[in-house]
């Protein structure tokens, strides 16, 4: 298992055990020690939550919903200092844009608003009881089955999924964000008699169970990737060894089983391109900028427009790779071999120059630079 995950994976967990302590230790209620438990465990919720977010959503590709949910979150934490209840609201909705903010995991929103939904309606009716100063025993239960059975449902749906790790972050980050919810309540006097009522019971039995399933979920996708990283490996050697096709079966093969990841795309698009099914490669190209946009992905689709004999379009990737990195070997050579092609010597003598500068190990660039001179 990758360190990161591990490390994020024991602090969630800390935090939810942690919590668990505090709740079955019978801490008398309305007392300082209480609300130091509640204090606590908000605290290490949120160091884990933190970690987690930044591991999760500052690496690999967002949408724009991102920067919204940043916008909407600052709104709401703003909102309450002088309205904590439509404050709160509007947290929670941000937390509900920021889930839906990474492009993979879009797709399974509907999933997503579900189980949300559930703990949602657990989290505002409390509030709601304590604004309206109301109480019903039958409605409390009645709000509370209707919610579980919205998060069972969701649940059951996304049972017919297979998450990566990114997904199994999600929910892990969604049941995590929940389960601080009733020292919360605690710390603020949100409907509390100070000590743990039958909506806080419900999110804490709730949220514990779905970060059961995830943490499940992660360190399954967690080993599933180190096992098929290892055989995407192998493919890239065959490709290394210009075993075209055995390299796609290879890839195929994993991909078929259902696995997504850019590497894999990658060496999927490589494969085709060799094969000389260009139109084929060159989706398998893009979506893997989609999944992630790096240097060596995008030349790669250079590259393949360059085996096209669209050289000016080959041109204009390796321009956008060096704009962004200009001492990216790879780009620099495959840019002198195009100039070449065009009769543009000159200029490919420069990039082929700073190539052998960057890399003076290269054997590609110092071959493209001999042919210029005619070596």
């Amino acid at each position: 298992m990758e360190k990161n995950i591990a490390i994020i994976l024991a602090l969630n967990t800390l935090t939810i055990l942690f919590g668990w302590v505090i709740y079955l230790a019978g801490v008398p209620p309305n007392t300082d020690l209480f609300i130091f438990a509640a204090e606590s465990i908000i605290l290490l919720g949120l160091i884990s939550l933190i970690i987690t977010f930044i591991y999760v959503f500052l690496s690999g590709k967002r949408n724009k919903l991102f920067w919204l949910a940043l916008i909407v979150l600052a709104i709401g934490v703003s909102l309450t200092f002088f309205a904590w209840f439509i404050g709160g609201i509007v947290v929670l909705i941000s937390l509900l844009l920021l889930l839906l903010s990474k492009d993979t995991f879009y797709r399974k929103w509907s999933y997503t608003t579900l189980i949300f939904l559930g703990f949602f309606m657990l989290s505002i009716v409390p509030p709601i009881e304590a604004l309206l100063n109301t109480y019903s025993l039958i409605m409390d239960y009645g709000i509370i089955t209707f919610s579980v059975a919205l998060i069972i449902v969701g649940l059951c749906l996304l049972s017919k999924k297979t998450l990566d790790l990114e997904g199994n972050l999600i929910f892990i980050i969604l049941s995590v964000s929940f389960f601080l919810l009733p020292p919360f309540h605690e710390i603020f006097r949100i409907k509390s008699n100070g000590s743990f009522g039958i909506y806080d019971t419900a999110i804490i039995i709730t949220a514990t169970i779905v970060y059961i399933i995830f943490s499940i979920g992660l360190i399954y996708a967690s080993v599933r990737k180190d096992k098929i990283m290892k055989i995407i490996d192998e493919g890239y050697k065959l490709l290394g060894e210009g075993k075209w096709e055995d390299a796609y079966a290879l890839f195929r093969k994993i991909a078929e089983s259902g696995y997504r990841d850019a590497k894999l795309f990658n060496g999927i698009g490589i494969s085709l391109m060799h094969l000389g099914k260009f139109d084929d490669a060159e989706v398998f190209l893009k979506e893997t900028l989609n999944m992630e946009d790096n240097d060596f992905y995008l030349t790669n689709l250079g590259n393949l427009y360059y085996r096209k004999n669209d050289v000016d379009g080959a041109i204009r990737i390796y321009s956008k790779v060096l704009k962004r990195n200009s001492n990216c070997y790879l780009a620099l050579n495959n840019m002198g071999r195009a100039l070449m092609r065009k009769g543009k010597k000159e200029e490919a003598e420069k990039y082929l120059k700073k190539a052998i500068k960057i890399n003076p190990n290269g054997e590609t660039a110092k071959r493209n630079y001999s042919l210029i001179n005619g070596e």
